[in-house]
Formats: structure tokens, C-alpha cells, sequence
């Protein structure tokens, strides 16, 4: 279909309305394209609903391509093939499809919605106060940058994948799900939130004053550094895994559930606080003048390898006994 030309109106709307009744949408789906009125609103909605209709194979770029023209699409902001270069002061919902990519700007107090399928791909990059909510889906990719004090929001689904960096004082938060993956890095003293389920994955990295919060769940795992007086906060549910390293004068507090596991390993200055429970297990390490304080609960199981630094604070709450290495070869133990 070239740039002007489309289908009527009212035959997109029965077509895509039949599809999506086969593939059991929601109410609300089916209530939102009955009342759309015309080529613009119905876009709306598929827009707002183009997570399902992509993810559940109601649509695809082909489908908008043959029914909707090109100026349809993208004074819409929907691209499903080409480059663009788009930079909104407005609040704008953005999506990608096909081998589209875009790259995306956000600046003053505005916000974007990009959403990327298929192979394409977004670059989002926020400015200012402005703010960004990104989900990937399929195999698309997403690298979204904030500064100052803007905040950005990114999903990643099915085997799509994710890179954020975080400077100045702004945020991210970031939830991995499917067999996606995210690259995460906080700079300044941004800060990040964390998220992963399912078999996805993230790799977190802290650095100066920054922060950040990882949550990992199933049989998800997570890889998160710290450097410089950066901090991390680690938990591990279900059969989930963490390793952990941090450095400088920066810190880790490290906290195991169900059967997860963690690995910790501090170096220089820098310390760890490590909780296991449940059937959970951590692995410790400590080098240089680093240190680490370790609690065990119920059935978890802590192994500390001594490296060359100072051995753990260890108690061992559930046997009400602790061990305290007061020196390079003596051990005493408290009942």
C-alpha cells in the first residue's frame, strides 16, 4: 500500500475486531475498537493495546502496512520499517515494528510511551524533568539513557532485551520477564530498580553514589556490581540466582529465599550484609580490608572462602551459636 492510499474505515474496524474476538480479547479491548469512529482512533487503540495484539499474533506490521497508509501510521508514531528520528516536548505514545528503529527524545516535563516488537528496535534518551516508559517484546531491543532528573520506566518480554544507564540524579526502573535480558548501569547518584522473573536475566552495575535495587524471582538471575561509595540491595526468590561483586568503599546487602542461591565476593574497602533463608545458599568471599556479615536461617546454607581478607561476622540464628575469626588462625565460638 503506498503512502496515501487505505482501506475503508469501517472494514479495518469488523476485520481487526473479528481477529482479536478469536484470539478472546478482553472486554475492554473489544468495548475500545467498537467505539473507535475512524482510522486515527482506531491506531489509538491499537496502540494502547499493541502489547496483546502483537504478543498473541493478532496483527502485525504487514496487517497495518496493507490497511492503513503510511502518513496514517506515522503522524501516529508507528513505523514498521525505515529510521526515524523523533523529539516530543509533548507527551507522545511511540511504537515500533517490523525492522523499524527510532530514536527517541524526551525533553522539558514531557513523557513518552515506545513500545518495540518484532526485530526493531528504540533509543530513548530522557532530558530535563521528562519522563519515558519503554516495553520490548519479540526479539526488539530498547537502550534508553535519563538525565538530570527525568525517569524512565522500561519492560522487557519474551526474548527481547533492554540497556538503560542512569546519570545525574535521575531513575529507572526495570522488570525483565520471558527469556529477555536488561543491561543495567547507574552513574552520579541516580538510582535503579530492578526486577526479574521467569528465566530473563539482568546485569546491574553501580557506580559513584548511585544505587540500586534488585529483585530477582523463578529461575531468573542477576549479575550486579558496585564501584566507587555506590550501594546495591539484592534479593533472590524462588529457585533464582545472584552474583554479586562490589568494590571501593561501595556495599551490598544480599538477602536469599526459597531455594535461590547467591554468590558474594567484596573487595577493598567495601562491604556486604548477606541474609539466607528458606532452603537458600550463599557463597562468600573477602579480600583486601573488605568485610562481610552473614545471617543463615531454617535449612540455608552459607560456604565462606577466605581469599586473603578477614574471615565474616557468621551467625548461624537457627543452631543459636556464633563465629567470630578474631585473628588469622583463631576461631571462637559463643554458644
Amino acid at each position: 500500500m503506498n503512502a496515501t492510499s487505505r482501506k475503508p474505515f469501517i472494514d479495518i474496524q469488523k476485520e481487526i475486531m473479528s481477529l482479536a474476538e478469536a484470539k478472546g480479547a478482553c472486554s475492554e479491548g473489544m468495548d475500545d475498537a467498537s467505539e473507535s469512529t475512524n482510522h486515527d482512533e482506531m491506531l489509538s487503540v491499537i496502540k494502547k493495546h499493541a502489547a496483546w495484539l502483537f504478543i498473541n499474533k493478532v496483527i502485525d506490521a504487514d496487517w497495518l502496512e496493507a490497511n492503513f497508509s503510511t502518513e496514517d501510521l506515522h503522524r501516529n508514531h508507528i513505523y514498521t520499517s525505515g529510521k526515524h528520528q523523533i523529539s516530543v516536548d509533548t507527551d507522545v505514545a511511540i511504537l515500533t515494528l517490523g525492522s523499524s528503529s527510532a530514536t527517541v527524545e524526551t525533553l522539558g516535563s514531557s513523557s513518552a510511551t515506545v513500545k518495540t516488537s518484532d526485530s526493531s528496535s528504540a533509543t530513548v534518551k530522557t532530558w530535563d524533568s521528562s519522563s519515558a516508559t519503554v516495553k520490548t517484546w519479540g526479539s526488539s531491543s530498547a537502550t534508553v539513557e535519563t538525565l538530570g532528573s527525568s525517569s524512565a520506566t522500561v519492560k522487557t518480554s519474551d526474548s527481547s532485551s533492554a540497556t538503560v544507564k542512569t546519570w545525574d540524579s535521575s531513575s529507572a526502573t526495570v522488570k525483565t520477564w520471558g527469556s529477555s535480558s536488561a543491561t543495567v548501569e547507574t552513574w552520579g547518584s541516580s538510582s535503579a530498580t530492578v526486577e526479574t522473573w521467569d528465566s530473563s536475566s539482568a546485569t546491574v552495575e553501580t557506580w559513584d553514589s548511585s544505587s540500586a535495587t534488585v529483585k530477582t524471582w523463578g529461575s531468573s538471575s542477576a549479575t550486579v556490581e558496585t564501584w566507587g561509595s555506590s550501594s546495591a540491595t539484592v534479593e533472590t526468590w524462588d529457585s533464582s540466582s545472584a552474583t554479586v561483586e562490589t568494590w571501593g568503599s561501595s556495599s551490598a546487602t544480599v538477602e536469599t529465599l526459597g531455594s535461590s542461591s547467591a554468590t558474594v565476593k567484596t573487595w577493598g574497602s567495601s562491604s556486604a550484609t548477606v541474609e539466607t533463608l528458606g532452603s537458600s545458599s550463599a557463597t562468600v568471599k573477602t579480600w583486601g580490608s573488605s568485610s562481610a556479615t552473614v545471617e543463615t536461617w531454617d535449612s540455608s546454607k552459607l560456604t565462606h572462602s577466605l581469599g586473603d581478607g578477614p574471615c565474616p561476622i557468621i551467625k548461624h540464628l537457627n543452631e543459636r551459636k556464633v563465629y567470630i575469626k578474631t585473628s588469622n588462625f583463631e576461631i571462637v565460638q559463643v554458644n
